[in-house]
């Protein structure tokens, strides 16, 4: 979800600052009009505050989650006896 939107706004006109902690998803922004790319680990707050610094003032703000949260959040669930 989150690369198909961001290509999309990207393909409507929209600068597009995709980011991740793992550089290896962020080759498939390589040469799109648009896009630029930066390499953040979201739990690293001054990384977070760095990079907002560094963007002109936002329109729009999309996030998606990694499918890794998914599996935690299961993981917690199994731990805890949580049928949710």
């Amino acid at each position: 979800m989150g690369r198909a939107a961001a290509l999309a706004m990207a393909r409507e006109g929209a600068s597009v600052c995709a980011t991740d902690v793992n550089e290896k998803f962020l080759e498939d922004f390589k040469g799109v009009a648009n896009v630029t790319t930066r390499r953040l680990d979201v739990l690293d707050d001054a990384a977070v505050e760095k990079l907002v610094g560094e963007l002109p003032p936002l329109a729009i703000l999309s996030t998606a989650r990694a499918t890794s949260t998914t599996a935690r959040s299961s993981s917690a669930r199994r731990r805890t006896g949580s049928s949710r």
